[in-house]
């Protein structure tokens, strides 16, 4: 198993619950919590190819509800999202396991570590957001990426519109939608966006899976992104890797070791990690 295969399951509440798996079958696993908006197909831009099977690592990448496959919940927290995941590893035969959270996931896989403790070995936070009243974050994100979290909260409706309106842009394809969607993001990611198409076209393809049963679902977790009162204890080490957002993020993590390095030598370093503990 090195190339993504779909799969889902049902959930106890009757919800099902969509994954993509890369790696090896046997190897360490990890949850992998997808950004926002986005979906199971992320796992493209991250693990295709050999990068998994290279690691010995098992990549599990659930869509969260309402995105991708998975059915919609009304009302979900971030809170929430750990009951999901333990029904997927136990579904899974899983027993303990990582998670790591990339941008919008990185909230959902800290409240896994935080509420998930006896199976959770170890965290990593990706570029994740942090909460949004650290100092200096403003300065960090792109105008469209505050706007997109501002109208989540005060103006859900109206992101709605926005994002069937960017969805209708992505689906006709062009320069201008290519170019539309690498201007909502902050540098050195604009950059690599307009020179990359490869990468420009598997995050389009992550939104656009994102909004596959509509739009509902990707503004609810825009919305509930908030980074949970989660606490490391002083045995803990949580490794964030390769950028701002990520460092910014720790400070509310204060022994957290940041270290930003290139993805697959964060990646080992995150695999040889010790187990950790997080609290509430």
């Amino acid at each position: 198993m090195t190339e993504a295969h779909d799969r889902d399951i049902r959930l106890r509440d009757g919800r099902v619950l969509a994954y993509a798996e890369y790696g090896r079958a046997g190897g360490q696993p990890i949850i992998h919590c997808h950004g926002s908006p986005s979906s199971r197909v992320e796992g493209r831009l991250f693990w295709a190819g050999s990068v998994a099977a290279e690691l010995g690592v098992r990549i599990i990448i659930p869509d969260r509800p309402g995105m991708g496959r998975s059915t919609f919940l009304a009302g979900r927290r971030v809170v929430d999202w750990p009951n999901d995941v333990m029904e997927l590893a136990d579904s899974l035969g899983i027993g303990s396991f990582s998670v790591l959270g990339e941008s919008g996931g990185g909230p959902y896989a800290a409240a896994c570590g935080a509420l998930l403790p006896d199976r959770v070995r170890a965290v990593g936070l990706l570029n994740c957001v942090a909460p949004f009243d650290v100092p200096g974050l403003a300065a960090a994100l792109s105008g469209p990426l505050k706007m997109m979290f501002r109208l989540a909260r005060s103006a859900p409706s109206l992101l709605r519109l926005l994002f069937r309106l960017n969805l209708r842009a992505v689906q006709r394809g062009g320069q201008r939608s290519a170019e539309r969607m690498a201007s909502s993001f902050p540098e050195p990611d604009r950059t690599l966006l307009r020179q990359r198409a490869d990468v420009r076209d598997g995050f389009m393809a992550c939104f656009t899976e994102a909004c596959r049963h509509g739009v509902h679902g990707p503004v609810w977790d825009c919305a509930s992104s908030r980074v949970p009162g989660v606490s490391i204890s002083p045995r803990s080490k949580c490794r964030p890797y390769c950028g701002t957002e990520s460092a910014m993020g720790m400070c509310r993590l204060p022994t957290a070791d940041i270290s930003p390095a290139p993805f697959r030598t964060a990646a080992r370093r995150f695999i040889r990690t010790k187990p950790i503990s997080l609290c509430r």
